[in-house]
Order: structure tokens, then C-alpha cells, then sequence
């Protein structure tokens, strides 16, 4: 018999007195079969090697099927589960609203520091006026001690000092007030300076709360002996300077001063309105300041210069 491919073809002749059908026929050719399996070439090459008989090679074959599904599931397999990518999350930049008028907001700010810096100074007043009380009462005390020669004199002298030193200090820090009063006018006033229409030289502006001149005349700081002079003049009495040029309140709080000199008059007074008219008649401009706010007479004040601003830190 020869096997080509998956035939087979008999060639042995039937001899006499066997049957046409062989009953051993079919596990011959099954046996054939087997030996073409693929598995059975694999265990040529290296499996365990069967037996020759039909149910021996049957159970190799099982054998070697479960061998193979044994050592397959043995090796795990992972599942590569690819993960969604990571939503970036996107963070919107809110810019600061800006206000709508910066001059606006620049006052409001000035206006709210100098209000608390005023806070504080009327406070260190206070505490003045109370040092400066018992101050006094010691001066009165050691002087009636050195009157029965209780005491030296230098004691007393001691004592004095003391009490002048307190009197300055105060002198000083109401002296800021009255300056701060004046910012908080100018910064005040800005608002309304600045939603006004451009000023031509020569022009003369008068409101509820302010009278504004702009002059053809440079003016300079040094150029105050001038109205100084005219003053005293007139009125025969100092010019009442409550600011001239920069001073620490201006510094502190940021406000450009340099070139400027408030005086301490009300524009409506007798002596405003003659030093109004003495600035007008020399080209030099101002701002007289009626007032802070409508009802109030506090930072009344003729602000001799170019306006101020504020500055750019």
C-alpha cells in the first residue's frame, strides 16, 4: 500500500478465503493517519515518543493537547488596556477688571491711604495732648518745689525741656493733618479735573468746590519769595505755607509735590481772594480748594502751581 498526501491506495490482492472487507482494515489506515498527524511529528522532534498502537497513540495525542493547554495558561496574559489620555484641565486666565478711569481708581486709593494716615496722626495728637497735660502739671509742680528750695534748679529746667519737646512733636503732627486734609482735597478734586475738557492757556475755571487758572508763567519753587513778599506786604503778616514742594506726607503717600506750595487760605476769605487775583495778574497758575467734600470747610487751601499727580512707583 502507499500513502500520497492524505490517500491511500491499496495494492495487496485479495487472497483466497479472506473476505473483501477487512475488519482490521480501518484501524490499519486510522494507525496510518495518526503517523501523518502533525503531533506526531512533533514528538519526533522532541515530545515524548508514542506507542505504535491505536489507543496509545490516541491518549499520547490527549496528552500532548493538554501538555500544550497547560503550559499556555501557565504564561498569563495581560491585557493591554489602553487608557483614555488624561483631559488637561484647561484653567481660563481672568484678567483683573481695570477700572474704567484710572485717574478713578488712583484717587480712590490715594484717598483711602491718606484717610487712614490722618487716622493715625489725630490719634498721635491725642496721645500728645495728654503727655503735653502732664507735662505742664509737672513744670507747675517742680516750680512751686523750687520756689521753697526743695528742689535744684536744674531739675525744673529738666522738666521744661520735656514739656517743649511734647509741644513740638505735636506741633509737627498737626502740621501733617492740615497737609493730609489738602491731598485728600487735591486727590478729591482730580476726578472732576480730569472728566473736564482740556484748559487752553489763559483759561479760568470756577466750580462749587474749585477755582483752576492756567497760567502762561514757569513756575518754579524758588519763585515763593515772590508771593512771600507780597503778602507780607499786603496783610503784613507771613504767608501761612502749609506745604512747600515735597514733603513726607507726599512721600508717604506717594503724591508728586516738588514743585508746588499750598497756603493755608480759604479762597473766599478777604486774604483768598487778593491772593487769587495777585496770581492771576502774574500769569501763575493754581487750584484754590473750597473744600473736601460739599458741607465741609476741612482742606480749604490755594494750591500754587501746576496740579500735582500721582506717582509712578
Amino acid at each position: 500500500m502507499r500513502a500520497s498526501g492524505s490517500q491511500l491506495i491499496e495494492t495487496n490482492a485479495i487472497e483466497p478465503g479472506q473476505s473483501a472487507v477487512d475488519p482490521d482494515r480501518g484501524d490499519r489506515q486510522s494507525a496510518r493517519l495518526i503517523g501523518e498527524l502533525p503531533e506526531y511529528r512533533l514528538s519526533q522532534a522532541g515530545h515524548p515518543k508514542c506507542e505504535a498502537n491505536l489507543p496509545a497513540r490516541l491518549l499520547c495525542v490527549v496528552l500532548l493537547l493538554i501538555f500544550e493547554v497547560a503550559f499556555l495558561s501557565s504564561t498569563p496574559v495581560r491585557a493591554q488596556v489602553k487608557k483614555p489620555p488624561a483631559r488637561k484641565l484647561q484653567t481660563k486666565q481672568v484678567n483683573p477688571a481695570r477700572p474704567a478711569n484710572p485717574v478713578v481708581q488712583s484717587k480712590a486709593d490715594l484717598i483711602k491711604a491718606a484717610t487712614e494716615h490722618k487716622t493715625n496722626l489725630e490719634k498721635e495728637v491725642t496721645l500728645l495732648d495728654e503727655m503735653i497735660n502732664r507735662a505742664t502739671a509737672e513744670v507747675e509742680k517742680k516750680r512751686s518745689l523750687l520756689e521753697l528750695g526743695i528742689i535744684a534748679k536744674r531739675e525744673l529746667e529738666q522738666s521744661e525741656q520735656a514739656l517743649a519737646l511734647a509741644k513740638g512733636q505735636r506741633a509737627a503732627r498737626q502740621s501733617e493733618v492740615g497737609a493730609t486734609d489738602n491731598l485728600i482735597t487735591e486727590a478729591t478734586a482730580a476726578e472732576q479735573i480730569a472728566r473736564l475738557k482740556p484748559m487752553p492757556m489763559g483759561g479760568y475755571l470756577t466750580t462749587a468746590t474749585l477755582i483752576h487758572y492756567i497760567g502762561p508763567t514757569r513756575w518754579l519753587l524758588s519763585d515763593v519769595s515772590k508771593v512771600e513778599s507780597f503778602f507780607l506786604g499786603r496783610f503784613n503778616h507771613q504767608l501761612p505755607i502749609s506745604a512747600l514742594g515735597q514733603t513726607p506726607v507726599h512721600d508717604r503717600l506717594g503724591f508728586d509735590h516738588h514743585e508746588s506750595v499750598d497756603v493755608a487760605v480759604h479762597p473766599d476769605s478777604f486774604e483768598g481772594q487778593v491772593l487769587i487775583a495777585y496770581l492771576r495778574n502774574a500769569g501763575i497758575s493754581f487750584i484754590a480748594f473750597r473744600q473736601a467734600v460739599a458741607g465741609s470747610a476741612t482742606g480749604a487751601h490755594i494750591h500754587i502751581g501746576l496740579p500735582s499727580h500721582r506717582l509712578i512707583r
